[in-house]
């Protein structure tokens, strides 16, 4: 699709048996459809997730107190001597007198419950740890089970037969995983977990059903190379209290309680995902000469520029700038007496030059100086002038007269002109060099001698195992004037490095000068030296232009 999309190719086919393109058209759009092909095919990306499952539950339980077998008392009649009572039936011919003598015989009895006193405190603690490692391509799904498959049965019943029917249930832990690779080494992660175990299987007949308990948690999130995130907070805690008791008797304040059975129950239950991605294989970015491909006219496609002004390779910002070179001086020996005055005519722009006596005269050329033709040199004199002709191109350097020459300064010296040099903005840590150990203290980033700074991303990198960072604070510098600003912060903590992005809001035209662009609060753990590094700089202007920055590194000694 790629191919007949900007190629507009007809005559293709896909041999998907060997991963292969077969390209029927003209040589021209054949070497295009390999450049696309150089360029967008890549080795996909892969990532090795490190996973660490913890699922602890806790249980409490007390019985306590007399507990009877059954709750309830019975009555009964019995006839000795004989299993009935009266007979079945009664003849016509007996009278009633006679049944109530019958009943006057009877023996009754009581069936009283049996009590039991029990003093149980049961006390479980269940642990479920598990750690698998899976390696997975980009875009892929990846699934871990740990645990065991029960069997459920069930049947079902017809006119003439009986069919027994047997289905497993996955228990135990199961992890869903399905990543993005992104180009800055950051994964974009589905992830499904779900962690089940059996609470209590039930029979009836010839089915089985089990009762069981299930935690599932879902959620997308984008995890850093090496960088290990925990999920938690699945937690679930159940009280149940429970008193059986005697009416009236169970209501009497501490003898009551010799009649009541209290059966107290407490279970807790949380899980924890521990999850690492180590990035084991990145999308090798092919570089400007393959991405970027001449293809000449939307109807006549080809392989290069249309105009030859297109053909030489675009240049950066930095390679652009040429170094410019200021003309050479130009210096001109003229003869001249006390007593007259000669004139020199130049063939560049600079007017003519009268040489008068004690004088020096400079003329800044780039063309050579000519004498006017058919005239001789004149003698040479006491008070001659001299010009030297140099045809040496000089490095553009300009200076500044430091001095004013005197009458009697030596004919035929030259005054150099030099612009002083414009050096780089500089960026620095400003603070304390030397701390104690459990000492907080502050460390600014400045920058200095910069001109219309609009955005200020970087990053800052120090040791975690002498330093802890504590905060990160604004500064002042892109906000004088009242400028609104974008400030954000990702400190990583674990490998000791801080992205920061700093910029102006909308209609920000920039600062110059020096400030504070913001603030690190550190605590120092360990004795030792550190180094605090400042990479990555991007500072840009308003028009986007990238502005040239040196950063400058500080050490910092714990005692």
């Amino acid at each position: 699709n790629l191919l007949r999309t900007m190629l507009q190719l007809r005559k293709i086919y896909v041999h998907e048996e060997r991963n292969a393109i077969v390209v029927r058209d003209k040589p021209e759009v054949i070497k295009l459809a390999e450049q696309i092909l150089a360029g967008a095919d890549r080795e996909n990306s892969e990532v090795l997730f490190s996973l660490e499952i913890v699922s602890a539950s806790d249980s409490d339980t007390l019985d306590f107190g007399p507990r009877l077998s059954r709750y309830g008392a019975s009555v009964g009649f019995s006839n000795p001597g004989s299993d009935t009572i009266i007979d079945n039936f009664i003849p016509l011919n007996r009278s009633n007198e006679n049944l109530a003598t019958s009943l006057s015989s009877l023996e009754t009895f009581f069936t009283v419950p049996s009590a039991a006193f029990e003093f149980k405190k049961t006390l479980a603690t269940t642990e479920v740890l598990a750690s698998p490692k899976i390696r997975v391509r980009n875009r892929e799904k990846a699934k871990v089970h740990i645990g065991t498959r029960e069997p459920i049965f069930t049947s079902v019943v017809t006119d003439t037969s009986t069919t027994a029917n047997v289905q497993y249930v996955d228990l135990g832990v199961k992890v869903d995983i399905e990543p993005i690779i992104q180009l800055d080494n950051t994964i974009r992660t589905k992830i499904s977990l779900e962690v089940s175990r059996e609470l209590e299987r039930i029979e009836t007949n010839d089915t089985v059903a089990l009762s069981i308990q299930t935690t599932n948690a879902q959620t997308v999130l984008t995890l850093r190379d090496g960088v290990q995130t925990i999920l938690g907070g699945l937690f679930e805690q159940v009280e149940q209290k429970s008193k059986t008791t005697i009416p009236f008797l169970g209501e009497i304040p501490f003898i009551g309680n010799l009649f009541s059975y209290v059966s107290n129950d407490q279970a807790k239950r949380e899980i924890l995902l521990s999850i690492t991605p180590y990035i084991v294989r990145q999308v090798d970015v092919p570089g400007a000469d393959i991405a970027t491909i001449w293809s000449g006219g939307e109807d006549n496609l080809k392989d290069g520029p249309n105009f030859g002004s297109f053909a030489q390779p675009l240049l950066s910002e930095i390679e652009a700038i040429k170094l410019q070179s200021a003309p050479a001086v130009t210096l001109l020996t003229i003869e001249t007496s006390t007593d007259e005055e000669a004139t020199a005519e130049f063939a560049a722009d600079p007017e003519p030059v009268n040489a008068v006596e004690n004088e020096q005269v400079y003329v800044n050329s780039a063309k050579p100086v000519m004498m006017p033709p058919g005239e001789a040199p004149a003698e040479v004199s006491e008070n001659s002038v001299e010009v030297v002709l140099r045809q040496e191109i000089q490095p553009a350097e300009e200076k500044v007269p430091t001095e004013v020459l005197n009458q009697d300064t030596e004919i035929g010296v030259p005054i150099v002109l030099e612009m002083p040099k414009k050096s780089p903005a500089v960026i620095t840590f400003s603070g304390p060099l030397r701390v104690q150990q459990g000492e907080e203290f502050a460390v600014a980033v400045q920058v200095k001698g910069v001109e219309q700074l609009y955005s200020a991303p970087l990053f800052v990198k120090y040791d975690p195992a002498v330093l802890e960072l504590v905060s990160l604070n604004e500064g002042t510098f892109l906000r004088q004037d009242g400028q609104p600003t974008v400030f954000s912060s990702s400190p990583n903590r674990t490998t000791g490095q801080v992205i920061v992005g700093y910029k102006q809001g909308t209609g920000g035209k920039g600062v110059s000068g020096e400030g504070d662009l913001f603030n690190l609060n550190f605590r120092s753990i360990a004795a030792g030296e550190t180094k605090l590094e400042i990479n990555r700089v991007n500072f840009r202007n308003p028009e986007g232009v990238r502005l040239q920055v040196v950063p400058e590194a500080v050490v910092i000694e714990v005692n």
